[in-house]
């Protein structure tokens, strides 16, 4: 996706809601080399923990 992305044109990555209580998918973007830019107050409401907040993580597609 990032190769494809980068081929098309585009110079970074935004992914707008990965959900603050999903450790193990915030702990993959961010070792994908994506970081967190803000993270949304209580955007979802999760079943188990009720309203959780989302990050908004970024990566640049800048050579490498």
């Amino acid at each position: 996706m990032l190769e494809q992305a980068r081929a098309s044109g585009f110079r970074a990555m935004v992914f707008n809601a990965v959900v603050e209580t999903n450790h193990r998918a915030v702990h993959l973007w961010h070792s994908l080399g994506f970081r967190t830019l803000a993270i949304v107050p209580e955007a979802f409401d999760h079943p188990r923990h009720g309203p959780v907040g989302v990050h908004v993580m970024h990566r640049s597609l800048g050579e490498g």
